[in-house]
């Protein structure tokens, strides 16, 4: 079984609440977890998934992805027409963000995606993998970012936590609880709420991620080093690491 941020531990059954859930994670404006080892979150069947950090960005599967229980339970996306998507964030991203999505890839694909539509592409960012590495873009009125990426090279069916943080224009990679590059933007951009995506371009029909997710988490604040590996690092027993 899984541990919780207080070492606990995590069970696929999950018979905490949304509430114990919750409290494990380090305090202050999260805004989206959906976590699969927590029938809280997916119950294993179905199209929806709810997110446990309280604002109801519930997430709807497309095109079925698989649910398998190893590693206390995730998803498989085919690289080919699966994804989740939010189709309005109940919350607004802007100066300061956090992602952190535990994943095991098969190949380069889109990771966390926002505001990549054909109505509001002007105000978006893309999380992704590419080359085996991670890659960050966004753009408002002009790149903030283009085309970042982190230093170390990721390995293909091996389960990682990645990660990155946003500070008006400062970015930190952060790979299985530590930091992997950082960068300085030419802007400081703001994010739609729109078309909150997890494995595609939604717009385009195209980067589609292949590979397994076990957990997803969004923040509008920039997590601290230490949290980021108190998260590694009470979660990695689930991946026999």
């Amino acid at each position: 079984m899984g541990l919780d941020l207080n070492g606990n531990k995590l069970y696929s059954t999950s018979i905490g609440s949304k509430s114990e859930v919750l409290k494990s994670l380090p305090d202050g404006n999260n805004i989206v977890y959906y976590d699969f080892s927590n029938k809280n979150s997916y119950i294993g069947s179905g199209t929806s998934v709810t997110d446990l950090s309280g604002n109801t960005n519930t997430a709807t599967l497309f095109n079925t992805p698989t649910f398998n229980a190893s590693n206390s339970g995730n998803i498989t996306l085919n690289g080919t027409n699966q994804y989740l998507r939010v189709a309005n964030l109940n919350n607004t991203i802007t100066s300061y963000m956090t992602l952190l999505i535990w994943v095991k890839h098969t190949g380069d694909g889109a990771l966390i995606w926002l505001g990549r539509s054909a109505t509001d592409a002007n105000t978006e960012f893309g999380f992704s993998i590419a080359s085996n590495k991670m890659n960050y873009w966004d753009y408002d009125n002009g790149y903030g970012v283009d085309h970042i990426a982190n230093t170390t090279t990721l390995t293909t069916n091996t389960w990682n936590l990645i990660g990155l943080t946003k500070s008006t224009t400062s970015f930190t990679f952060y790979l299985n609880g530590l930091a992997d590059g950082t960068t300085t933007a030419a802007r400081d951009c703001t994010y739609s709420s729109n078309d909150f995506v997890i494995g595609c371009d939604i717009r385009d029909s195209v980067v589609f991620l292949p590979g397994t997710i076990s957990s997803a988490m969004v923040y509008t604040r920039t997590l601290s080093s230490s949290e980021i590996k108190q998260i590694y690092n009470t979660t990695k027993s689930r991946f026999g690491l």
